[in-house]
């Protein structure tokens, strides 16, 4: 018991909690955010079960509190999690809160959240105009990202080794920060007509990804090693005939040496 509440502390001082606002209920650590408004943070979750239920509502100390937000990495220590329940008073997850889950396969909001949402196990905004998380212990080879969607959120589909083969809507416009770094099978993928931006190691070490095919016409603003660490050294670019050569010009330094206009 000693060396578990050790190692919750570490994990709490690492993360940047401050210990004397937090407590413990079950296999979960929370921290008070606001005394006046009765909120609270998930800042570590230890549940060993494969389905993990966050409550909307904690009682610490004689006063009950609203759980509204699963901290950074909070998730990182449930080994099995297979389902991930968030509740309706969930109003913010942190971009890594769900960082290091390989096993988790499918993601449940309750219908009565007013930020979040999903469609299939997969996380989104209430509106689905955003993706924000893929669970990462997906078995399927294939995802279409419904149409509608205009955001990948930073992280998305980070490290979500079993995608092979990714389908972005035209929908699309943004591609954040990291958002398929890690997925080592994935072979190719094509950029929609209306892509604005692709973040910064947006597909950092896809070192299946052989093919890129991008359909606009525009140039769009391609971030700072955003397909870097491709072990392929001659993958292969299919333009639109009509796209510019500074779009060709921005992939060639990845190693995209092959340029094909269709």
């Amino acid at each position: 018991m000693l060396r578990k509440l050790f190692s919750i502390l570490a994990i709490l001082l690492v993360s940047g909690h401050s210990l004397a606002s937090n407590f413990v209920i079950g296999n979960m650590c929370f921290e008070v955010l606001d005394e006046n408004e009765h909120t609270a943070s998930l800042a570590v979750c230890w549940d060993k079960g494969e389905t993990v239920d966050i409550p909307g509502y904690v009682d610490w100390k004689g006063q009950r509190y609203r759980v509204v937000e699963i901290a950074t990495l909070a998730m990182r220590n449930c080994p099995s999690m297979k389902n991930l329940n968030i509740p309706q008073t969930c109003e913010k997850i942190k971009t890594t809160a769900l960082y290091y889950s390989s096993k988790l396969e499918v993601i449940h909001v309750a219908e009565e959240n007013a930020v979040y949402s999903d469609v299939d196990g997969v996380l989104f905004s209430k509106d689905q105009h955003t993706l924000y998380f893929y669970p990462q212990g997906r078995v399927k080879e294939t995802y279409y990202v419904p149409n509608g969607v205009t955001t990948i959120a930073d992280y998305a589909f980070f490290k979500s080794e079993r995608l092979k083969t990714l389908h972005f809507p035209n929908s699309l416009m943004y591609i954040g920060q990291m958002a398929c770094a890690g997925c080592h099978s994935l072979n190719n993928i094509t950029l929609p007509e209306n892509i604005a931006e692709v973040g910064s190691y947006a597909f950092y070490d896809c070192d299946s990804l052989m093919n890129v095919k991008v359909t606009g016409t525009s140039t769009f603003k391609l971030g700072d090693h955003s397909f870097s660490y491709l072990t392929c050294l001659n993958g292969e670019l299919l333009l639109n005939g009509s796209a510019g050569p500074k779009i060709a010009e921005e992939f060639r330094k990845y190693g995209f040496l092959k340029v094909v206009f269709y």
